[in-house]
């Protein structure tokens, strides 16, 4: 069942043959609302608002009520990202502020808040920002640390960040990854490879995959299930080569990517060798295939990547008649269908879009 729901956030023009052009400011001004994101359960829709004279807001949308809340924002910037940590809480950061060419004054940070605009939380620092923890103050994370994953489900109230030891000329290294708890702000190590550069989490959101590189050579190395860490071959930085881990599905099978006659191809990993084995499970000939994997906690329900056009691989029955009643509905436009992650949700996002659109 799909409940059809269209918040009066904003109002959709059709342009008329005698309709006059429209104002240059219109160019500039921020969307009325953007970049909606179907929580992990589907009760709600997370966006960006705005409105005459005020900065990009962060709202939560209830779909049972329909009454969008605005649950975040600050009179003097714009939200510039969120990110769900489970059903009921997210995290956003703040665009950048310039002062001048390559001179900042202040930084993202990264904030907490819960769909109902409470337990507010300072996670990193914009300068220099405190938070309070059990009546003593403590200082968050500084403005050097950045956001790496916020799964949306599996890890609590967890996310991870890092922070990197060596920052120069050369190169980025030592990065230390930390696993951060949004309510209390407590972050505690998390033990990786040296060197790590890249990073793919498990479906119990633990790391299972990282790339490590040194002196313009990297290798990947995949976790086992007793918890030893398997290296797989170097390769070169600079050369089309090598594999890479991408995706855990929910039935334990890891999927990676590697070359198929030139072009990249989605493979199924063997865990022992780190190796794609088998025929390529997506590949397009002329194209490289990079794809976003959609799953909810039971399967994997599909593939979306771009080719000449986006195109999304449903692999799921269900959701193959769902997306054609939809494109059916509405041929003018391309149709990403988002679904929830878990639980018994009625709705599903539809984004829809064309080149005039």
């Amino acid at each position: 069942m799909i409940r059809n729901w269209m918040p009066a956030l904003g109002a959709f023009v059709v342009a008329g043959a005698m309709a006059a052009p429209p104002p240059a400011e219109a160019f500039f001004r921020d969307p009325v609302f953007s970049g909606a994101e179907l929580s992990p359960d589907g009760r709600s829709v997370a966006m960006l608002i705005s409105s005459k004279g005020t900065r990009l807001q962060l709202a939560v949308l209830d779909l049972e009520t329909l009454k969008p809340l605005a649950v975040a924002g600050d009179a003097e910037r714009d939200v510039a990202r969120f990110d769900w940590v489970n059903d009921q809480r997210l995290v956003y950061s703040y665009r950048v502020k310039l002062t001048g060419p390559r001179l900042t004054d202040e930084g993202p940070g990264l904030f907490a808040v819960n769909t109902k605009g409470e337990e507010h939380r300072v996670l990193m620092g914009t300068v220099r920002s405190f938070l309070t923890a059990g009546g003593v103050e403590t200082r968050a994370l500084s403005v050097y640390h950045f956001l790496l994953a916020a799964p949306g489900h599996g890890m609590g109230d967890d996310i991870y960040v890092a922070k990197a030891g060596e920052v120069s000329s050369r190169k980025v290294d030592y990065i230390d990854v930390k696993r951060l708890n949004t309510r209390t702000g407590r972050a505690k190590d998390i033990d990786l490879p040296l060197h790590a550069s890249n990073w793919v989490f498990g479906q119990d959101q633990e790391p299972l995959a990282v790339m490590t590189t040194q002196e313009g050579r990297s290798a990947w190395h995949i976790r086992q299930p007793d918890g030893r860490w398997n290296r797989g071959e170097d390769f070169d930085n600079l050369v089309r080569g090598g594999f890479a881990p991408r995706f855990e599905a929910p039935d334990g099978t890891l999927y990676g990517l590697a070359g198929e006659q030139g072009f990249t191809a989605v493979y199924v990993v063997d865990r022992a060798t780190g190796k794609p084995k088998g025929k390529p499970v997506v590949a397009v000939q002329g194209f490289d295939v990079n794809p976003q994997f959609i799953a909810n906690d039971k399967k994997l329900l599909g593939l979306r990547f771009t080719v000449d056009a986006e195109v999304t691989q449903w692999l799921d029955d269900g959701m193959k008649a769902l997306q054609a009643g939809i494109d059916k509905a509405m041929p003018a436009t391309v149709n990403r269908l988002s679904v929830p992650h878990h639980g018994d949700s009625p709705w599903v996002l539809v984004q829809a879009f064309s080149d005039a659109q």
